[in-house]
Order: C-alpha cells, then sequence, then structure tokens
C-alpha cells in the first residue's frame, strides 16, 4: 500500500495533473478534471479544499488552503491519495505540478502510512 500525501503549514496549494504508475495506469482524478474532491482524503483541519480554474493544465487544480500550525503534532494538514497495493519491485511514478504561497512551504510524502514517509518539501 502506498499513500500520497500532500500537505501544508499555513499555505495554498495547488495541484494539477498528478499521476502514479505502477503499470502506467493513472489513478482517479489525478488530472483533476473529474467534478468535486471526492478522490481525495482529507487529514488535518484545512481552512478550504476546492477544485479551482487555475491549473497547469486542462481546466481544473485542487486548491488546498491551511492556516493550523499546531494540526497533526507537527503543522501539517491537507489531503492525500491511496495508490493501491504494490508488491516487491514494483515501480512508481509520481508526477504533480504544485505552487505554493509566497513565502510559505509546501510538503509532499510518500509512505506506506501517514507516520512512515519520506516527506519532501518546496518553498517559494
Amino acid at each position: 500500500m502506498v499513500k500520497q500525501t500532500f500537505g501544508a503549514a499555513a499555505s495554498v496549494l495547488l495541484l494539477s495533473a498528478v499521476t502514479a504508475w505502477a503499470a502506467v495506469v493513472p489513478f482517479t482524478d489525478g488530472d483533476m478534471e473529474a467534478p468535486g474532491r471526492e478522490a481525495w482524503t482529507t487529514y488535518g483541519t484545512p481552512v478550504s479544499i476546492e477544485k479551482v480554474e487555475r491549473p497547469h493544465s486542462g481546466r481544473w487544480a485542487l486548491q488546498v488552503k491551511t492556516d493550523n500550525k499546531d494540526t497533526m503534532g507537527g503543522g501539517f494538514e491537507g489531503v492525500s491519495r491511496y495508490l493501491g497495493e504494490l508488491n516487491v519491485g514494483d515501480r512508481l511514478r509520481v508526477s504533480f505540478w504544485l505552487r505554493p504561497l509566497a513565502g510559505h512551504a509546501v510538503g509532499v510524502g510518500m509512505g506506506r502510512t501517514s507516520f512512515e514517509q519520506m516527506w519532501h518539501f518546496f518553498d517559494t
């Protein structure tokens, strides 16, 4: 099982065109073009999560606004996605575009659970 997590501390995150391949199979709403945000799981207490018309490509992006530095023990709140079961030796490529609010950082993590992740941080 692999979970892709997008989180932020006091920032705005726009995601567009997120794709994962174990065998070149994109996952549901990876391009953000499906209506609504049901494919994405919320964690923490973000101010808002909505589809907006500011994509990198296509029509929609997923905008996540956060402001709670005390959430999740490290200031993280946002959205996550379950990417399915993987076996030893499977390869997974995840690509995405993000646009953090000026002066704020966005963390992207991948791992078996929310607590077993490799985190990478992006800022402006």
